[in-house]
């Protein structure tokens, strides 16, 4: 009864600090096909979108994400009770396997993805789960067990594809204790069962054409998953490349290894060094006395680290470190077994030497008590740390004010184009779910090609023009760009030409150069109007930074105000970008080294140069190799403000040959 009670406290507790609001990445988009039975990005994850329907229909209090992140909440508690049962069953302490258990839910990722809605907490829950059956089919020899084992597989077939990283340990396990032969000896009605629940299971995706065929809206069908086609595209991941984590994902060994040392790293925060002591003694520990446990974390730890490394994870920016901590989930629960091996082997050892040496009764008695306060003060101290960065994301607006923000920018029935998952999903949602600024043109780029969205956008916007040919083109994108451009358009990103300019968080379309010439005015009073009365870039304290998502998306506030200053170099409002990098010099990016270089060369440029060189007094610029833009700018300082230090600019002379490709200052730049 206690450990119910147990669980349910840390399901009230999760619950209560589940978010209210859209959150980054992917989780905005599964508030959408959560809501509008609609079938996400590819494979589609009908399981968790097809629960996702079910819950917001069926429970009618607060907000529709805070509604699915409760899929996410009940999956890790019931996935921290398996690993509970799991450890148990492995003659795991009860209090060990208990405090082990907790600290599952604690650590970083696990907390944060039981607060959003998002497929990992449920995936993760489906393969304990499976891990726990493959476990009590080896001991009981029961076909029961058997039976769920297939049912779950198909399952997880139809909800996050990575599962499969578990097959080769699952398999192993059921190799080594007579599979085969238990299989040959099956009847052959019960054999034909297994694979029906197999069936039964993977059938859930089913949801996808039955949603793609009701949907009248392709921006939540992707693959046009109605189609045997589109439906195959679907399964098969074919927009992103079937092995491939994320589009545009290339070998690169240099990088690769570079994820791995970054999986190091994650590992060490989140665990913290005692937590990794415990780590590698419980290996030692399995390696040693369990046969069968210590293949399964070897086997199912080498296919996630090689998953690692055979996608490459390219981690320039908090997006993309943010995608790559969501796939260390299910590496947590296989480390969370030899974590608990290693407390209980401690625990063992402080029994023996206690026996051993300690002849006071009430100290032997003690001694025991003290190592399980010891942990659980461990684990104190780790939730409290998370705590500080978790207790944020209940009341975590960001995504809906940036998502606003963007929506607002255009004029008027303009053609609005977002790309980045961290706008594209939450603008999706506030266009296609609130309705919110519904007379824009709202289009998605890389579905352009398709002619199942091709035929969805000339039922939304009958007027839209699409050429006759694939856009793909740079010819067909900048027909449809001219056809279309009679209200505005406003993309993301730019493409095809160099005819776009900076507009707030957008970028607006010219015809040529002599266009953005004869709108020069009204483009930088919309711009100051913009940045001036209707954005407010988000300013985050340190723990806020470490929410990944959010400090992506004060990244791309940031660099449109700095696109911002750039055309206010280029039309000679020099001191206006002055402004512009001192506020996100001394507001956001105060220790950002690219911003300082900016803002010296503006300043030099004014001919500044007391102020320039209160900025370059604590600069190291006596390093074998500086980078290019400190030479730069550096040069730029000496030869304009102190000519007399001939020493330094002979010096960076020499430098900048060595940089000859790179010898524009960043004010040319700009």
């Amino acid at each position: 009864m206690f450990i119910f009670v147990y669980f349910f406290a840390f399901l009230t507790f999760l619950i209560n600090h589940s978010s209210l609001y859209l959150f980054g990445g992917d989780s905005s988009e599964f508030s959408l096909v959560g809501s509008m039975w609609g079938v996400a990005h590819p494979p589609g994850y009908p399981l968790y979108t097809l629960l996702s329907n079910l819950v917001t229909r069926l429970i009618p209090i607060s907000t529709i994400t805070w509604r699915i992140s409760l899929i996410s909440s009940l999956s890790t508690i019931f996935a921290s009770y398996f690993i509970y049962k799991l450890l148990r069953f492995m003659k795991v302490g009860n209090l060990v396997s208990l405090f082990s258990a907790s600290f599952y839910v604690l650590l970083y990722p696990i907390w944060l993805y039981s607060l959003v809605p998002e497929v990992f907490a449920l995936h993760n829950l489906l393969v304990i789960l499976t891990t726990w059956l493959v476990f009590q089919f080896i001991k009981q020899n029961r076909l029961l067990y058997l039976n769920l084992i297939f049912l779950l597989i198909g399952v997880q077939f139809a909800h996050h594809h990575i599962f499969v990283l578990f097959i080769p340990a699952w398999g192993y396990l059921l190799y080594k204790n007579h599979i085969v032969a238990y299989l040959k000896k099956l009847p052959k009605k019960k054999f034909i069962m297994l694979m029906g629940l197999l069936v039964i299971g993977a059938s859930i995706y089913i949801y996808a054409p039955i949603a793609s065929y009701l949907s009248t809206n392709s921006i939540m069908d992707w693959e046009n998953a109605k189609t045997f086609q589109g439906f195959i595209r679907l399964i098969t991941r074919a927009m992103y490349g079937t092995f491939k984590a994320y589009n545009g994902s290339t070998g690169n060994i240099a990088n690769q290894l570079y994820g791995l040392v970054s999986f190091v790293i994650f590992v060490f925060q989140d665990f913290r060094p005692l937590g990794l002591i415990f780590v590698v003694l419980g290996l030692f520990e399995l390696k040693k006395k369990n046969k069968q446990l210590f293949p399964f974390v070897a086997i199912s730890l080498s296919t996630h680290v090689f998953f690692y490394f055979y996608t490459n994870f390219y981690l320039l920016r908090p997006f993309s470190v943010a995608l790559f901590e969501r796939f260390l989930i299910p590496v947590y629960f296989i480390l969370i077994i030899p974590f608990a091996r290693g407390a209980c082997f401690i625990q063992n050892k402080i029994v023996f030497y206690t026996i051993q040496y300690i002849k006071n009764r009430m100290l032997q008695k003690l001694t025991l008590p003290f190592f399980y306060v010891f942990l659980f003060l461990f684990i104190f101290i780790v939730c409290m740390q998370n705590y500080k960065i978790i207790k944020n994301i209940s009341k975590l607006s960001v995504f809906n004010s940036y998502a606003k923000d963007l929506l607002n920018t255009p004029p008027k029935n303009a053609f609005i184009q977002i790309g980045l998952d961290n706008s594209y999903f939450p603008s999706a949602y506030l266009y296609f779910k609130e309705r919110f600024r519904f007379d824009l043109k709202f289009i998605f780029l890389p579905l352009l090609p398709k002619q199942s969205y091709q035929l969805e956008l000339k039922k939304r916007y009958p007027a839209i023009y699409l050429p006759k040919q694939s856009i793909t083109s740079q010819s067909s994108m900048l027909d449809f760009l001219n056809k279309n451009n009679s209200n505005g358009i406003y993309f993301e990103s730019p493409v095809a030409t160099d005819s776009w300019r900076p507009y707030g968080l957008l970028w607006k379309y010219y015809v040529n150069a002599e266009e953005s010439k004869k709108d020069e005015e009204n483009l930088l009073k919309e711009n100051r109007l913009l940045w001036n009365k209707i954005y407010t870039i988000p300013i985050l304290d340190k723990e806020q930074k470490n929410i990944l998502h959010l400090s992506d998306v004060q990244g791309q506030y940031i660099q449109a105000y700095l696109n911002f200053s750039k055309l206010l170099v280029t039309t000679k409002h020099i001191e206006e970008a002055e402004n512009v990098i001192k506020n996100i010099y001394t507001n956001y990016k105060k220790n950002d080294f690219m911003t300082r270089m900016i803002l010296i060369n503006i300043l030099v440029e004014q001919k500044k140069c007391q102020e320039a060189s209160s900025y370059i007094k604590d600069m190291n610029f006596e390093q074998e190799k500086p980078d290019t833009e400190q030479v730069n700018a550096l040069f730029r300082y000496y030869s304009t403000c102190d000519t007399v230090n001939t020493e330094q600019i002979n010096r960076l002379k020499e430098i900048k040959k060595i940089y000859q490709k790179e010898n524009n200052t960043l004010l040319k730049n700009l």
